[in-house]
């Protein structure tokens, strides 16, 4: 235990998401004073069946003039993270993204030679923004981040990455070596494996929905497929953030375009404490990524939702993800943007999802090695190899 010790999150959003919330959790149990640097206060406990019992965490607004926090090279906002810096003096700094990356300087590190700098990348940020804007403005932003990317792999002491994939396209890219780094899957906490093995139906797909990241389009377009060769009828209910109306509404029109809108059902995000209970009357659970440089790296929580709930996966084929699905054997992969093959590993997890009982596979897994705390713990060793000193 390290009573004395103190670390500081620095976060791009209101308060902690899941994952931050996992590490300020996993971090206040080895003993440490938790302080969190955030755009503003809001509701802390958003995540409450992981932060209760976490008390003492002292939260500071980092909010600046610019309408929001998470861009880089915000001068106003990283003077305020090195006051805060300088007033509480913490043993560990983890930074959320390249995003917040900025505040930190060769000579601002040289005055604190006893803090370990952390940097958490959970997404190929430079390419995700480059998809989402597209064009000469996708282009030029990608190139602007790539540089503050390449700064922070080099000022940082430790880089987390969310696989192993992801560390070796970004080194690649930005040709460095010798980098401290670990992989941290975004695994859930351990389960008390209680599932449910019988009466599951249909499919389910859980998260954002923004285009050039996520294709639902080819899944609406299986669903389609078998439907007129009736092979298929079990229903995809979607849960989305309100966030994503819009596109909400763009597939609703789809839907009932492709004549399939009485199988694809649309519900808004239930709390996270509510989000077991929904996913285990489902037998499959869709995780479809578009091809490209920006989702292929990464793997996103929802898999891991999914397999702690004993739901078969089934996902586009993005290396992350299939060498994390073909290794535990626990759904199947289609080849990004194929509808067919997409089908036909649909009808097929359908149709074995009982035999091969993925029911209990999946939970059995996350219970045994794809959870929090076993991740966490050889991070944390891997900081002591690194010599933090405590």
């Amino acid at each position: 235990m390290h009573k004395n010790k103190t670390v500081l999150f620095i976060i791009p959003s209101y308060m902690p998401d899941i994952r931050n919330s996992k590490f300020i959790k996993s971090f206040y149990e080895k003993g440490f004073n938790v302080y969190v640097l955030a755009y503003e206060f809001r509701d802390f406990k958003i995540y409450k069946h992981i932060l209760d019992g976490v008390n003492n965490v002292k939260v500071y607004k980092i909010k600046s003039i610019f309408p929001t926090v998470n861009i880089p090279f915000n001068l106003f906002r990283d003077q305020k993270i090195k006051n805060y810096l300088n007033q509480i003096k913490p043993d560990i700094v983890l930074c959320r993204d390249i995003f917040l990356s900025t505040f930190l300087t060769k000579n601002f590190k040289k005055k604190n030679p006893k803090t370990k700098f952390i940097l958490d990348i959970c997404d190929n940020y430079p390419e995700v923004v480059e998809n989402i804007y597209g064009g000469i403005k996708g282009k030029f932003l990608g190139i602007v981040l790539n540089i503050v990317e390449k700064r922070a792999l080099k000022l940082f002491d430790y880089i987390n990455f969310v696989s192993e994939y992801s560390f070796n396209y970004i080194i690649g890219k930005h040709k460095i070596n010798g980098l401290n780094h670990t992989v941290i899957l975004n695994v859930p906490l351990k389960p008390n494996l209680k599932f449910n093995s019988t009466n599951r139906n249909g499919m389910v797909y859980i998260g954002t929905i923004d285009k050039g990241i996520r294709d639902i389009d080819t899944i609406l377009k299986a669903i389609k497929y078998l439907k007129e060769n009736d092979e298929i009828y079990e229903r995809l209910d979607i849960y989305y953030f309100q966030s994503d109306i819009n596109l909400i509404e763009e597939y609703k029109s789809l839907s009932l375009k492709y004549g399939i809108e009485e199988l694809i059902n649309f519900y808004e995000a239930v709390e996270r404490t509510k989000l077991d209970e929904i996913l285990v009357k489902y037998k499959i659970g869709i995780v479809p990524h578009c091809r490209n440089k920006a989702t292929d790296f990464t793997i996103p929580n929802k898999l891991f939702d999914y397999i702690s709930n004993g739901l078969a996966v089934l996902a586009s084929d993005n290396p992350a993800m299939m060498d994390i699905i073909n290794k535990y054997d626990i759904g199947m992969v289609y080849e990004g943007g194929n509808y067919i093959d997409c089908a036909f590993k649909m009808k097929r997890l359908l149709s074995e999802y009982y035999d091969k009982k993925y029911f209990n596979k999946g939970p059995m897994i996350i219970q045994k090695e794809l959870n929090w705390e076993y991740c966490f713990e050889n991070f944390y060793n891997f900081l002591l190899r690194g010599e933090i000193n405590y």
